[in-house]
């Protein structure tokens, strides 16, 4: 017998098939970061954290298929180049951008989810997106964060306003996600996981990477011989009552790991782009 040939009816969001309730939809709070922008050599700026966007009671049918990406780091640039640009973040048609790369001497930073901020003798910084990230800073300048914009020297702070999500946040940095890359000099990374900026020409530790699945940004390298920091890979993060049923599918290119805590399903991707069926 089909559906259709049913009596059915809607009563608070769920669907009456005969004696039956089913949900129709999925409700859902959604946390997508992208990946952190690479630190620049030669007296360079900190890489800009990746855009950080998130989406709550948001709804989505039953076998709907959808596709998910979470975007790599970029690189750290060597002399007289900029730092790589990290890669977008999706969760269907929500996305992060990501962030800005650093500038090296005399250059400005890359525009990103946050931007990169500027090398030594430079006054542009990178600018941030709206709702996403904040600008990278001047001058050796430390990339932008999620939370605030980088200054000569240190990187912008990340945020920790998804903290509460468990187990399923741990990845991030104290619970702090999207912090921009340190400037040359020894500036400081961003909270969040922003890399370090190089304290010295030929001196170690050398410029800092940003911090695996948090979207931080590297920090930049004084020295011209070497490369700035490299950014920090990305994240999505979906959460919904432990009521519903399991994602239906999820593509083997996509890296995951599943908690259940706290009367909520997470599904946290850290790798990779592929399908995921709901």
């Amino acid at each position: 017998m089909s559906i259709s040939s049913i009596k059915r009816k809607v009563i608070k969001n769920k669907l009456l098939v005969g004696n039956t309730f089913y949900n129709p939809v999925i409700i859902y709070d959604l946390m997508v970061v992208a990946g952190g922008a690479g630190g620049a050599a030669n007296q360079g700026g900190g890489g800009g954290a990746g855009g950080f966007v998130t989406t709550t009671n948001s709804s989505i049918a039953f076998n709907t298929s959808v596709t998910v990406t979470v975007g790599g780091g970029g690189a750290g640039g060597p002399i007289d180049s900029r730092g790589g640009s990290g890669g977008n973040s999706s969760f269907n048609s929500t996305s992060a951008t990501g962030g800005g790369g650093g500038g090296a001497y005399n250059r400005s930073g890359n525009n990103g989810g946050s931007g990169g901020g500027a090398g030594s003798g430079s006054s542009s910084y990178g600018t941030g997106t709206a709702g996403q990230g904040n600008n990278g800073g001047t001058n050796r300048g430390g990339g932008g964060g999620a939370s605030a914009a980088g200054t000569t020297g240190p990187g912008g702070a990340g945020t920790n306003a998804y903290s509460s999500w468990a187990t399923a946040t741990s990845s991030g940095s104290g619970g702090y996600y999207a912090g921009g890359g340190g400037g040359a000099g020894g500036g400081a990374g961003g909270a969040g996981g922003g890399g370090n900026g190089a304290t010295g020409a030929y001196q170690a530790p050398p410029a800092g990477s940003g911090a695996a699945n948090t979207g931080s940004g590297g920090g930049g390298e004084t020295a011209g011989d070497l490369y700035g920091g490299n950014g920090g890979s990305g994240i999505v993060i979906i959460r919904y009552a432990d009521t519903y049923k399991d994602l239906a599918s999820i593509g083997a290119g996509l890296t995951y790991t599943k908690y259940t805590t706290g009367g909520y399903k997470y599904y946290k991707f850290t790798a990779g782009t592929d399908t995921v069926t709901i």
